[in-house]
């Protein structure tokens, strides 16, 4: 490779260091098992669906949340 010609993305990889993706997927009941995936953690990035990000939880309709007063 020529002076100045890197692969796509190695800078960013580099300057990143090791990273991790966890889908913990709005699982109430499954929240201690990935909880441990979290400690030294230094940042998060959260990602939403647009077309889902204002919908209800079923789990907060079982706990008595009104979804319809939530803000959206």
């Amino acid at each position: 490779m020529g002076l100045g010609r890197s692969q796509p993305g190695r800078a960013l990889k580099e300057a990143l260091g090791p990273r991790r993706i966890v889908d913990v997927g709005g699982q109430k009941s499954e929240r201690k098992k990935w909880i441990h995936c979290f400690e030294n953690v230094m940042a998060l990035i959260y990602l939403a669906s647009l077309s889902e990000y204002d919908q209800c939880l079923e789990e907060n309709s079982q706990e008595g949340v009104d979804c319809t007063m939530l803000p959206g």
